[in-house]
């Protein structure tokens, strides 16, 4: 991750948790990840993301996340070692992210 480029925050929710982060190249990254989720047989139920002009700001943005969400949970999946939420926790999620971040749709 490099925070002087424009960057994303994502969110893939599956059946069974939330993973989160940032990326500087979303369609490589969400590669990565569904290819990981799916040798763990999780299936993705929803991804969305939001851009950021500067990657700093994004940064700054998954800090605050990790620092007020500390019921992090171990799915062991690469890349949501530390960005992984208990699916009970995506509404607290949501409301974090409140109007700082505008989610999209992926696909």
């Amino acid at each position: 991750f490099n925070p002087k480029h424009p960057a994303s925050f994502y969110i893939i929710e599956t059946d069974m948790f939330v993973g989160y982060g940032i990326t500087n190249n979303l369609e490589g990254r969400l590669r990565h990840h569904i290819r990981k989720l799916s040798l763990k047989a999780y299936p993705i139920k929803r991804i969305r993301f939001c851009c950021f002009s500067d990657g700093q700001d994004a940064f700054n943005f998954e800090k605050k996340i990790k620092q007020k969400t500390k019921c992090h949970v171990n799915v062991d999946v690469d890349g949501f070692r530390k960005e992984a939420l208990q699916l009970r926790f995506l509404p607290n999620l949501i409301n974090l992210i409140g109007k700082s971040c505008k989610l999209q749709n992926y696909r």
